[in-house]
């Protein structure tokens, strides 16, 4: 990812003049493992790297079968130089190797094993290797890089707690015995091989300031409204002075009124008539494709407030019933008590008489037929539930 990165950022001119690049230790790391086309597309980049001495007998032995080995396998590859992620994988391998020899005669545990590696205490090839609650115990001194051409060179040391420090020297009780200083002592290579340190970005000047598009017609002028010689003014307005706040440095620009429609707004943005735009102008997808937009601060879209007008009847549920509904519901009664007449009419004595009678019995029948029915099965349902 850091490669594809800095080659497109080489790419759009991103690394230049006026930019600076600083770079994390993780990548830092890489760089003595980075072939050469890939680190003349990072120059004048800055970054840390964590120091370790060349000069111990330990690294020499580790360098010099690293480059041999390393060649042999990787015949097109032109940077052999082991990094500190080489020296600490070789640092653990050891510690690995000690840990199990001591367990010769202690019996194996994977437990023992875990104990007898974290009470490690040795000077390694990457530095000194010393654990305390299962970290390394010690702060290890970063050496500040620079990017120049195809390689990089290293500035100066960075202690914890001191700050830089042309030579650290060698460490007693008290700490590093060495020449501290204020300020980086090597001289930066910028990219573009500029002396100036940059801003990291170009920043506008009063003869150049930032040219900021503002819609001249607007469906909500509490937005934004532009009158005529006068500066615009709005609920968007005010945001963007809270911002320039909030900055910490002056910042030029100028409003220009802009006529057309919000589209041809956002495309004078892309097109680089405008620097930016302020208004209320609606995210959409199309114009997302073009143009950054700050996080939005206003919903859009419609809404409708009624009077809600409560109906305190007691009739109030037969309202969802219509004329159809009484109807058909009507026929299924009718229907229910001709079936129950015809199938009660000759066992039951009570179905038989005047008609007005068995149509009472019927009704009557029907009704707690349905009630009981209906009433038993939610019994047995909630009798079902609780057990």
């Amino acid at each position: 990812m850091t490669i594809h990165l800095f080659e497109e950022a080489k790419k759009s001119g991103l690394v230049g003049n006026d930019s600076a690049w600083i770079v994390t230790e993780t990548i830092s790391s890489y760089l003595d493992s980075f072939n050469s086309s890939v680190i003349s597309s990072m120059e004048g980049t800055l970054g840390i790297k964590t120091y370790y001495s060349e000069y111990t007998s330990i690294y020499k032995n580790f360098y010099t079968n690293f480059r041999t080995t390393f060649r042999n396998k990787y015949h097109e590859e032109d940077n052999s130089q082991p990094g500190i992620n080489a020296l600490r994988a070789y640092d653990s391998i050891g510690i690995i190797t000690q840990a199990m020899e001591k367990l010769k005669s202690d019996g194996k545990s994977p437990k023992k094993l875990l104990k007898k590696i974290i009470s490690s205490n040795f000077t390694g090839a990457s530095g000194e290797v010393c654990f305390k609650e299962g970290q390394l115990s010690h702060d290890p001194i970063l050496r500040i890089l620079n990017v120049v051409g195809k390689r990089y060179k290293e500035l100066d040391f960075w202690l914890s707690g001191i700050g830089f420090s042309r030579n650290p020297g060698e460490k007693n009780e008290t700490g590093y015995v060495g020449e501290i200083s204020q300020d980086l002592g090597g001289r930066v290579n910028w990219p573009g091989d500029s002396k100036l340190v940059p801003k990291g970005w170009a920043m506008p000047t009063d003869e150049k300031p930032l040219i900021i598009g503002v819609p001249a017609r607007t469906s909500f002028e509490k937005f934004v409204k532009v009158v005529d010689g006068k500066l615009p003014y709005g609920f968007c307005i005010k945001l963007f002075y809270e911002v320039l706040k909030v900055l910490g440095y002056h910042l030029p620009y100028r409003f220009d009124r802009h006529n057309g429609t919000y589209d041809e707004l956002v495309n004078k943005v892309y097109n680089k008539t405008y620097d930016a735009a302020v208004g209320d102008i609606t995210i959409l997808a199309d114009r997302a494709d073009h143009v950054e937009f700050t996080q939005p601060y206003a919903e859009s879209g419609l809404s409708m407030i009624v009077p809600a007008k409560p109906e305190d009847s007691a009739w109030i549920f037969v309202k969802p019933f219509t004329m159809e509904m009484w109807l058909v519901t009507a026929a299924i009664l009718i229907y229910t008590m001709f079936i129950v007449w015809v199938l009660e009419h000759q066992s039951n004595p009570e179905f038989r008489g005047p008609w007005n009678h068995q149509i009472g019995t019927a009704l009557w029948f029907t009704f707690s037929s349905l009630f009981f029915a209906h009433r038993e099965k939610v019994y047995s349902n909630l009798i079902e539930w609780w057990s």
